[in-house]
């Protein structure tokens, strides 16, 4: 499955989703809402499903792909450690992920 992970930065929260994803076979890509809305467009339009850090995000995303979102998914705001293996954040990240049965 193709995933799109997008997060405030495109640092951490996305990232980190991407990681784990890719480990369970999926083809994901992990990108901020900083990034040009071409390429937001271009990389939603590849996407099967869209994960969203935060629920707000989705106004930030074409309403042609709003189909796509997983609305289910929210880690909720970034208040986690300024590295890509802050404990709290994996397990956060992996339990939402196990959840909705992506992982």
């Amino acid at each position: 499955m193709k995933i799109l992970c997008i997060c405030e930065e495109g640092y951490k929260r996305s990232v980190i989703t991407r990681r784990l994803l890719i480990y369970k076979h999926h083809d994901a890509v992990a990108m901020g809402l900083n990034n040009s809305i071409e390429l937001r467009n271009l990389l939603s339009e590849w996407a099967d499903v869209i994960l969203l850090a935060e629920a707000w995000m989705k106004k930030e995303i074409d309403p042609l792909f709003h189909g796509k979102i997983e609305s289910q998914y929210d880690i909720g705001p970034d208040h986690y450690q300024p590295t890509l293996t802050d404990r709290r954040l994996v397990r956060e990240v992996t339990k939402k992920l196990k959840e909705l049965k992506y992982l």
